[in-house]
């Protein structure tokens, strides 16, 4: 769903009208409207739940250790992907049956069954085992750091204008931090121009912005204002500064 080229000059130009009928620059308009649409933007974008970013994280444990490809080890952990008991080890003998070995639980903690395994099975297993519960409990903790990453460009856009933005999720999002644990600026504005020529630019360089439908968000956002300006169009034109002023809370009248 692009928003074109087309469509931001329409949106301009509207915005140009609305500012001229309340006597009002039309810098006014932009950094009024920049506000706002960061702050719908930021809470159009979906955030990561912590089941999902949990789930996420066994998930990406796996990988990094070769764990559930069964050829390895003949080991396997639910993940929770796809239900049943989450963090439940199993071990395929080799009459090709699955027997419970025990659970891993997120912190890392290796709770064993009962069950007595040959030596060389239990190696295997144990490797396998050994190797999840070693690497899962940092992977959840980067999962749950990255929770609000999405969102976290909007609000660098937000803070480069000055744009004191606050409610559910502006903590999370500020504090979110990659895998890598280091912070990163993907998010800013440019104000440029004067009067009629003043524009605001509001650049988003999140690498996963497809991914995280950031891009989609902006769309959505940008939909919903112009269709609200095009709603107020007709009050701009019959000069009724307070209704104008109702649904504007920038443009103050006196």
């Amino acid at each position: 769903m692009p928003f074109e080229t087309q469509e931001l000059a329409k949106f301009s130009q509207i915005g140009r009208a609305i500012a001229d009928a309340a006597q009002k620059s039309f810098e006014v308009f932009a950094m009024g409207e920049a506000e706002i649409i960061c702050r719908q933007w930021m809470q159009h974008i979906p955030e990561t739940t912590e089941p999902r970013a949990l789930l996420r994280s066994r998930s990406r444990a796996t990988i990094a250790t070769g764990v559930n490809t069964l050829k390895a080890f003949d080991t396997t952990v639910n993940t929770g992907r796809k239900g049943g008991a989450v963090g439940r080890v199993w071990f395929r003998t080799k009459r090709g049956k699955f027997q419970e070995v025990g659970f891993i639980k997120d912190d890392g903690n290796f709770a064993q069954s009962n069950r007595h395994f040959a030596d060389d099975d239990w190696a295997r297993i144990s490797t396998a085992a050994g190797w999840y519960a070693g690497t899962l409990p940092g992977m959840v903790t980067a999962g749950k750091a990255a929770i609000g990453l999405a969102r976290q460009s909007v609000l660098q856009i937000a803070d480069s204008l000055g744009f004191n933005l606050s409610g559910e999720g502006v903590d999370r999002a500020r504090g979110a931090r990659p895998s890598n644990g280091q912070a990163y600026v993907n998010g800013y504005g440019v104000k440029e121009g004067k009067g009629d020529t003043f524009s605001v630019e509001l650049i988003n360089q999140y690498p996963r912005i497809t991914d995280s439908q950031i891009d989609v968000a902006a769309a959505e956002v940008l939909q919903n204002r112009m269709a609200f300006h095009e709603i107020n169009l007709e009050i701009a034109l019959g000069k009724d500064l307070r209704k104008l002023a109702s649904a504007y809370p920038y443009i103050s009248v006196t």
